[in-house]
């Protein structure tokens, strides 16, 4: 049916995310040439996950909407940064007793899953190793990798993903 207001919301959103808009609404039913239709163009915010739109009238009684499910994805990872595991102390030749842990995020600091990193020293005898060369991001953007001790008073891990910014 034309000429039919239509209302969309936005009535559901990521945790800590108030940033989903509908671009135009209400809208009227064929204004866009197909009859009987009412589209409108949704943004979504920045954060990860579903957004619930809604779309009523209120020609229909208030039981009669739908509701359309959008989930969002992240971004193109865009920074690392250290997250758990730094100043730990141990004797030398003996593993930390906690996992070093890094995180990737996109430029929306939403996690970024199945990134892989890799992890070294300059110099193994002096600085250690780590138990393996690389490892791939969770569902949470984070990468964790225990760590031998070398022979160093201090020693250092490098954690990179090429070409990421890190923190």
């Amino acid at each position: 049916v034309d000429g039919v207001p239509v209302t969309f919301e936005v009535v559901e959103q990521p945790q800590q995310q108030q940033g989903a808009i509908i671009e135009q609404s209400p809208l009227i039913s064929g204004a866009s040439g197909q009859p009987g239709v009412a589209t409108a163009q949704v943004r979504l915010g920045h954060k990860t996950g579903d957004y619930v739109i809604k779309a009523s009238t209120n020609v229909l009684p208030e039981s009669e909407f739908v509701r359309f499910r959008i989930t969002a994805i992240h971004d193109d990872a865009y920074y690392l940064e250290k997250y758990d595991g730094d100043l730990q102390h141990m004797t030398f030749n003996r593993e930390l007793n906690e996992p070093i842990i890094v995180k990737v995020m996109d430029v929306y600091e939403n996690p970024v899953p199945n990134e892989n990193i890799f992890f070294f020293t300059e110099d193994a005898a002096a600085h250690g190793q780590p138990e393996y060369d690389h490892v791939l991001t969770d569902e949470n953007g984070m990468a964790e990798n225990r760590w031998i001790i070398g022979s160093n008073r201090t020693n250092e891990l490098i954690a990179q993903k090429i070409g990421l910014r890190s923190w």
